[in-house]
């Protein structure tokens, strides 16, 4: 990594690499359904509407809510949702 002298400058490389972290663990969601392997688990059975439960250990920033948003209306086409939920401690 390289030396960073300014904090919100390593702030901003820190939420960018946790984005990043978050945009892999959703497309490894939609892969999931896309591919329709929960058909392994539930056989026959088809779905309607898709939730994609994400927890958080913090609240979200405003930015990683506006991200949530525009994620949610490319996926609303498929009938997908991006469900962010904060965890309470101890959960």
């Amino acid at each position: 990594m390289e030396e960073v002298d300014n904090v919100g400058e390593l702030l901003k490389i820190a939420l960018s690499e946790i984005l990043n972290i978050l945009q892999d663990k959703i497309n490894t969601y939609l892969s999931y359904i896309n591919s329709k392997q929960y058909a392994d688990v539930y056989p026959g059975k088809d779905f309607s509407k898709y939730l994609i439960n994400i927890y958080f250990l913090h609240q979200l920033t405003d930015n990683f809510k506006k991200y949530i948003d525009v994620v949610n209306r490319q996926l609303s086409v498929d009938n997908i949702e991006v469900v962010p939920e904060v965890s309470k401690p101890n959960q």
